[in-house]
């Protein structure tokens, strides 16, 4: 670089710069300090960009980038962050040389901002200029500033004026809606448009205004002020009618009198100018030579543009032929669309059409006919008919019944939704009281509903009934709100209904179907706990029995053998308990299915067995069963199943006349080699008519509460599910016979079940050490004497007890255990076992009243320990304990 250059470069009053294509510069002058604050050093140390208003960045960079991209000199403006925090205007002019971009700015801050003060002061000047109220106001809404309009007119003055001091001055009638909107534009950043009355200080009269304002933005989008107009339309208000008028009069005073014709014009002028309607006047030839304001605002051509063009340019194209067909008959037959208004299309400056209505009048001067026409733009009112079709299209369609009554509570309107539903027609129903739909002891609840609605609430889906024309009553979820007219004052209810009576006896049938299961989740436990009290109770029983065949001898022996003869009758009556409660566990077990070979025959006694409480007061139980082979199938579902059909043979046969009636079950093999079960009853029979429905689910034809319709369509589902048929043949006062079939098991005939198939008495052998873990002392004190004759019997009363017991005391060589207990189960006994004696813990032998947890029967399930179900015979236990100690003796 050349000496001149640098003296030139050091000495520049501009800010000059040599910057790189990585975003930083690499040499500054000292105008850089001078201007900004920064020296050269910290200028090159950072990206350039950190410098830039924030604001500027993005505009800055898309010019650097069209730089360095290929284009030649640029010029921009940006602001440039000082030192001191402050900002100023810096314009640019920068060129590419090779890599690097040579910049030369100028600090215009105060030519910008001069120009700014002279930009206010101009638009100040305008606004005073104006023949309207204009303000402005601050980004939150409160006004600031007012031209001299404004105080002329309301008398007030600025002080009084600012913020929101402008509310006293309008009518009463109109300072809500005009707050609410002016709130609502300063909310959303929308244009803001509103008619009012300002009271005139003068005279003190309230005109009609328009008020309007928008906002301004800054370079970021946000809204800095908002600039607004108050225009005086009160003479625009009545200006349709006064046109109409006026428009009567010219055509008269045309035939009558020519020559007051330029008077009426110039009256007529006047009164366009201040109306919204376009009014346009054309010659006879279709050049148009009058054009208002409100032509000007809907066309889009002001009025110099507008005059001298001809109205075909105001229609579409594929209407103009027409048109100019249409016009020329003014000539001969008078005005078009026989002075009536009529609706069409036109054509805007920028190529939009859009619907209008128009009405026409001709008038001659100095012998030359002109036709003058008013169009109305009702885009507006024809969206606001396509939102009504829709809507009643929407109504009428409507499952629902949607009507509305006044404030009297007649009805008013009435959709065919509401004709299905309440079954009256709209002829028969309209002008009729609504509480002719409300049963009696709802119509106070009807008239809390119109009372509240009536104040403003809105009801959503109100759960209620209402009455039919038939006079049956049906359930209801309704939706009212309130209907309000054009002033926003409440004119009546509107009300949308939906009938829910099916639904709400669904609901009912489910609720019983969750009750019913509640109960099947209760019976598992309650079968637990009647089986550990049941199992002492048949075990000391059975002790007893065994004492006195001992003592069965001597002059006491009648009455030993009385007593003999009471015990087993208890026994016999224990008996029963127990395969009641198996049932009931059976019956009960979780939905997780287990399937298995069973034995037809037993499932059928189980289902026997629980529903014989049903069966004993209606008729006769029967069984017969042949002999058929094994079926794969979850024991529980199945009797589900086949208790189901028993219940409702049942429940087909009124009580007291058993010898009449009976209950066949029956076994056999059909010609196909499928396992049969039937159950046949001489009950009331099925209608022929309802039999395709009786798998249907909810289906019933008992009364509410005593069948959900839920039991043969699941019935179905099992079966079917096992790859089985259910079906049933039934005769009207003769009975039914419903009959499964299911594949017979093509495995072993026969079933292992560790807890069916009890060890074998074998021959006693060593005495051993037996520890029981029983938390029931009375079934303890049972076990005790079991096994006491035999061995040595340690007694713990919790599972944490027993742990002890095995570690403190001599080794066990067996151990009899509760498998639920509180404190630990037999499960974590078994556990803690595995890993400190796993050899110990194969000798354990567990004892339960029924797995009624998931853990429990998944234990079971795989567990390779031996275990028996309370309650049992005092010889399994024997067995089961003698067994194991023998093996212990033999490894020994």
């Amino acid at each position: 670089m050349s000496d001149d250059f640098e003296r030139f470069f050091d000495a520049a009053l501009d800010l000059h710069g040599i910057a790189n294509a990585s975003g930083s510069f690499v040499r500054v002058n000292p105008a850089w300090q001078r201007t900004l604050g920064w020296s050269a050093e910290e200028v090159t140390s950072v990206p350039w960009l950190d410098l830039v208003h924030p604001v500027d960045r993005q505009a800055t960079m898309d010019v650097v980038g069209r730089l360095f991209g290929g284009s030649s000199v640029l010029a921009f403006v940006n602001r440039y962050r000082c030192k001191d925090g402050s900002y100023r205007w810096i314009q640019w002019h920068a060129e590419v040389v090779g890599d690097e971009a040579y910049c030369t700015g100028r600090d215009v801050t105060v030519e910008r901002a001069q120009k700014t003060a002279r930009h206010e002061r101009y638009v100040e000047d305008i606004a005073e200029a104006l023949p309207q109220i204009v303000w402005t106001a601050d980004p939150d809404g409160a006004l600031d500033y007012y031209n001299q309009n404004w105080f002329d007119y309301t008398g007030m003055t600025l002080e009084q004026s600012r913020g929101w001091g402008w509310e006293p001055v309008l009518h009463p009638d109109d300072l809500q809606n005009c707050v609410e909107r002016w709130t609502e534009s300063v909310r959303t950043g929308a244009p803001y448009e509103v008619e009012y009355r300002f009271k005139r200080a003068a005279d003190g009269t309230y005109r009609w205004h328009l008020g309007r304002a928008l906002p301004i933005r800054d370079a970021r989008g946000e809204i800095v002020k908002w600039f607004g107009t108050c225009t005086d339309i009160d003479d625009q208000r009545g200006a349709q009618a006064v046109l109409l008028e006026a428009r009567e009069q010219l055509e008269a005073r045309v035939r009558e009198r020519t020559a007051e014709l330029a008077a009426s014009n110039e009256r007529f002028r006047a009164t366009t100018e201040t109306a919204h309607d376009a009014i346009i006047t054309a010659h006879s030839s279709g050049e148009i030579v009058g054009w208002n304001r409100g032509a000007a605002a809907i066309f889009g051509y002001s009025k110099d543009e507008a005059i001298g063009l001809k109205l075909v340019d105001l229609m579409p194209e594929r209407f103009r032929v027409a048109h100019l067909a249409g016009f020329a008959r003014i000539h001969t037959s008078g005005p078009l669309f026989g002075g009536k208004p009529a609706q069409l299309r036109a054509l805007r400056r920028d190529g939009s059409e859009f619907p209008c209505e128009l009405t026409l009048s001709s008038w001659k001067n100095a012998g030359q006919l002109f036709v003058t026409g008013i169009l109305r733009d009702i885009t507006d009112r024809e969206r606001a008919n396509e939102q009504l079709h829709r809507l009643a299209a929407i109504v009428e369609g409507s499952d629902d019944a949607i009507y509305a009554h006044d404030l009297e509570g007649k009805i008013v309107s009435w959709n065919a939704g509401a004709e299905r539903l309440y079954g009256y027609s709209a002829a028969e129903i309209l002008g009729e009281p609504f509480h002719v739909l409300v049963p009696a002891d709802k119509r106070h609840e009807a008239a809390a509903i119109f009372a509240r609605t009536h104040a403003g609430e809105r009801f959503a889906h109100y759960e209620t009934t209402r009455c039919r024309k038939d006079g049956s009553q049906i359930d209801v979820f309704l939706s009212a709100s309130s209907v309000r007219d054009l002033q926003g004052k409440p004119s009546g209810i509107s009300l949308i209904v939906r009938d829910i009576t099916e639904r709400k006896a669904i609901e009912r049938k489910l609720l019983l179907a969750d009750r019913m299961a509640s109960v099947g989740t209760l019976a598992a436990g309650i079968a637990h706990e009647i089986n550990s009290p049941l199992a002492f109770v048949m075990a000391n029983l059975e002790i007893l029995a065994e004492d006195l065949r001992d003592l069965d001898a001597g002059p006491l022996s009648t009455k030993l053998r009385e007593l003999a003869t009471l015990v087993n009758e208890s026994r016999d009556g224990a008996e029963r308990v127990r395969k009641i409660v198996r049932g009931l566990k059976t019956f009960s077990r979780s939905d997780e299915e287990r399937r298995a070979p069973i034995e037809l025959s037993q499932v059928l006694d189980l289902a026997a067995n629980m529903t014989f409480n049903e069966i004993r007061h209606r008729a006769r139980l029967i069984k017969d069963f042949g002999r058929v082979p094994l079926v794969e199938a979850d024991e529980s579902r199945l009797a589900q199943v086949f208790i189901n059909l028993l219940v409702n043979a049942a429940h087909s046969i009124p009580e007291g006349d058993t010898t009449r009636n009976e209950i066949r079950i029956s076994t056999f093999v059909d010609p196909g080699g499928w396992v049969v079960a039937q159950v046949q009853d001489t009950g009331a029979g099925i209608p022929q008519a309802l039999l395709a429905q009786i798998f249907n689910p909810f289906f019933t034809t008992k009364d509410i509460g005593v069948g959900s319709g839920l039991g043969l369509s699941i019935c179905e589902g099992i079966v079917t599910a096992l790859g089985g048929t259910i079906a049933v043949h039934s005769e009207l006062g003769k009975g039914s016979t419903f009959r499964v079939s299911l594949p017979a098991w093509s495995g072993e005939s026969t079933v292992a079940h560790a807890a069916s198939n009890p060890p074998q008495p074998i021959a006693s052998g060593r005495r051993g050490r037996v520890l029981v873990i029983e938390d029931d002392r009375a079934l303890a004190t049972s076990y005790q004497r079991f096994l006491g004759s035999e061995h040595d019997v340690v007694v713990a009363f919790n599972g944490r007890e027993g742990l002890d017991c095995i570690a403190a005391q001599a080794p066990f060589d067996a151990i009899v255990c509760d498998l639920m207990m509180p404190v630990l189960t037999g499960m974590d006994v078994h556990a803690e076992l595995l890993r400190s004696d796993p050899e110990l813990a194969a000798r354990m032998v567990f004892v339960t009243g029924g797995a009624f947890t998931p853990r429990s029967r998944e234990f079971l399930d795989h567990t390779a320990n031996q275990w028996l179900e309370k309650p049992f015979s005092r010889q399994a236990l024997r067995a089961a304990v003698r067994n194991i100690v023998n093996t212990v003796a033999a490894g020994a």
